[in-house]
């Protein structure tokens, strides 16, 4: 099943100077920045989750619905990325003696 990240923004234009979150608001998600449902929709898994920031796994119709909901929120599909193996490797083997 995909995963989708969910983060909603800031507010504020791309160019202003970061504000400093008030005490109160770090370190959870206030419940009123979520829809009711949301938590409770069979669809939907919840990875982790952070002030502004979710990573859910669900099928890609339950992440649109959800978004058309939520406004204020952007989604965007998780990719994955292979690493290649760093270890050098023999292009022969060595010549016998």
């Amino acid at each position: 099943m995909p995963r989708f990240t969910l983060h909603q923004s800031s507010g504020r234009p791309e160019s202003a100077a970061p504000q400093p979150l008030p005490a109160t608001t770090l370190g959870s998600t206030a419940p009123n920045d979520l829809p009711a449902g949301l938590r409770s929709d069979p669809r939907i898994t919840i990875i982790d989750e952070l002030p502004r920031l979710l990573l859910i796994e669900c099928p890609a119709e339950a992440a649109a619905e959800w978004l058309a909901k939520m406004p204020e929120w952007k989604l965007q599909q998780e990719r994955r990325v292979q690493i290649p193996d760093p270890r050098p490797k023999l292009l022969r083997p060595p010549a016998d003696t």
